[in-house]
């Protein structure tokens, strides 16, 4: 699955299994590549389009949008997910270059987070002491 061809089959079997399937927890392996052979199949999509207009190109367009989407947001609320109960690990080699880039980003900030809560704490704790 993870080095299938991005196609329009691929991007219906990667929403089943991201959007309808699989636990809050739980992110699908897909190709490293994903959201950069979604870009060419769309650009591929909008030439055949040009040259050839289609009511079955617009709807494959249409669909590939949607889904996307929906995958790209359940997998960000995954992440987030896993991000606050610590358990980003077990699924970082799932993960787009992108994707890799958005949990470090997300962890680094829940990190400050913290880091800003707990002095909150800290320093009214030296103040009354």
């Amino acid at each position: 699955v993870k080095d299938s061809q991005v196609d329009i089959d691929y991007v219906n079997y990667v929403h089943y299994h991201e959007v309808k399937k699989h636990a809050a927890n739980k992110i699908v392996d897909v190709n490293p590549h994903f959201y950069m052979k979604i870009k060419e199949l769309i650009e591929e999509i909008d030439r055949a389009l040009l040259e050839r207009p289609s009511h079955m190109l617009v709807t494959d367009r249409e669909s590939i949008e949607r889904k996307v989407i929906q995958i790209a947001q359940r997998r960000l609320s995954k992440m987030v997910r896993l991000v606050m109960s610590g358990g980003g690990e077990e699924v970082k080699d799932k993960l787009t270059p992108e994707e890799s880039i958005l949990m470090r980003s997300l962890e680094s900030s829940l990190e400050a987070w913290n880091r800003y809560i707990a002095g909150i704490f800290s320093k009214g704790v030296e103040k009354g002491g």
